[in-house]
């Protein structure tokens, strides 16, 4: 019996010290900031990130679609082509520039959730002829 009292005891003590300790914790400022150093594995090789290139497409309300690139050798640009046979052909052609410099290209389609969906899914069947891949982001704020 005094076993029991004394192990709920030391159960109440720990959690009072925990209480203080994140009230502490909560009204504390920190001054400086420090940089943190991520932890690198030795096991696995690093990959090389400038290997892959984002071609992002915006589907348009009108015919003209509106592209960025994020390409680390030309930097990053807009680019505007009218109809959908032209940005079937562009991708196609881009790809075709990654894959002659051993880069791997992946297509990111934004459309606004008002706009019809076939606008969109041609250009991922495209890229699903060519064998890129690709993903699909949708804005669902309203027009406001």
């Amino acid at each position: 019996m005094n076993k029991r009292r004394t192990s709920g005891l030391i159960v109440r003590l720990i959690d009072i010290v925990m209480l203080l300790l994140f009230g502490f914790i909560s009204i504390s400022t920190m001054d400086a900031k420090s940089k943190v150093r991520l932890s690198e594995s030795t096991d696995m090789p690093q990959t090389n990130p400038d290997s892959l290139e984002i071609l992002i497409i915006g589907i348009p309300e009108n015919d003209v679609y509106l592209i960025e690139s994020r390409d680390k050798r030309t930097g990053s640009a807009e680019i505007a082509i009218k109809g959908l046979e032209n940005i079937k052909e562009y991708i196609t052609v881009r790809n075709i520039d990654y894959l002659n410099r051993n880069k791997k290209m992946k297509v990111r389609i934004r459309t606004n959730w008002y706009l019809p969906i076939k606008y969109a899914m041609e250009i991922a069947l495209h890229c699903d002829a060519d064998s890129i891949e690709k993903g699909l982001d949708v804005r669902l704020v309203s027009r406001k």
